[in-house]
């Protein structure tokens, strides 16, 4: 998952919520404003003492599971998913660090429904792909990515994939109702044109 600023971009895993550090102190950086780096804001007793108060809340309000440092922050190699990662409580902290600026810019990210929304959207598209084998039982993989394809287009208005790993809020929530409505549009044996026709209606109401 990608936020931005600018058309810079910041990644966030979307199954723990952590967001990339290195690429919010890239962006910082690049502003031509005093140089920072992330060691001497975990040399920081503050820094220390917040990751054991986090870690404190975590496992006080989750008896069925066991957080750790490694959930707090942890560093990770490659190219795709290297760099420093921080749980949000963290991550906002360090933008503070950085500038308040940059901790207004955070709080939204962390406190709007995107992640949320993101989950919902994957379990709907299960059970779009689930309708599709039981009622149009379809002999090839064509036929999904025909069906996934066509709403891609009416929310972005390109059929490619991975414009769902940057939507934003509202084409998420857009995506959701699409995806629940073509679920009973398919249930009740429309053809592709009809789905396609009904959904854009749908679009025009929402």
């Amino acid at each position: 998952m990608k936020r931005f600023v600018g058309a810079s971009e910041v990644r966030q895993d979307s199954k723990t919520g952590m967001f990339n550090v290195n690429d919010l102190l890239s962006i910082y950086n690049k502003q031509g404003k005093r140089q920072k780096r992330i060691e001497p804001y975990m040399r920081r007793k503050e820094s220390k003492e917040l990751i054991e108060a986090i870690l404190k809340r975590l496992n006080s309000n989750d008896n069925n599971s066991c957080y750790l440092d490694s959930d707090i922050i942890r560093t990770a190699k490659g190219r795709v998913n290297g760099g420093t990662w921080m749980h949000p409580y963290m991550f906002i902290d360090f933008a503070m660090w950085l500038s308040p600026d940059f901790k207004v810019m955070c709080i939204e990210w962390i406190y709007d429904q995107v992640i949320e929304l993101r989950n919902q959207v994957g379990d709907d598209y299960k059970e779009l792909t689930g309708a599709i084998k039981t009622y149009l039982q379809p002999t090839n993989i064509e036929i999904y990515k025909d069906e996934i394809s066509m709403i891609n287009k009416i929310v972005f208005w390109k059929a490619e994939s991975d414009l769902r790993q940057i939507a934003t809020q509202e084409q998420l929530k857009l995506l959701k109702a699409l995806q629940k409505a073509d679920v009973k549009l398919i249930a009740e044996w429309k053809s592709y044109s009809q789905r396609l026709a009904s959904l854009c209606r749908l679009k025009e109401l929402l």
